[in-house]
Formats: structure tokens, C-alpha cells, sequence
């Protein structure tokens, strides 16, 4: 189902929302972090 529209039919559980996006976000900055890293890393071996 639609990730908002089934989180507002139940509001109680916006803690639980806000930390499923925290580590969706912190997955996704350790992935560009990694990204930028190995792109450097490359970039060095010029």
C-alpha cells in the first residue's frame, strides 16, 4: 500500500516511521559516502 497513506490511517505510530526513515537516510548517506570514497580513490589513481 501507499507508504503515507497507511501511516496517516494510524498516527500512534509516528515514532516508528521516523526511525524507519532515519536509517533509510543513514543507509543512504553511508552509501554515497562510500560512492564518493571510491570515486576518490579512483580519481587518485590517475
Amino acid at each position: 500500500g501507499d507508504l503515507f497513506g497507511d501511516s496517516l490511517a494510524n498516527v500512534p505510530k509516528w515514532d516508528d516511521i521516523e526511525r524507519t526513515l532515519d536509517n533509510q537516510f543513514n543507509h543512504l548517506n553511508q552509501s554515497f559516502d562510500q560512492g564518493w570514497e571510491t570515486a576518490f580513490d579512483g580519481w587518485n589513481g590517475f
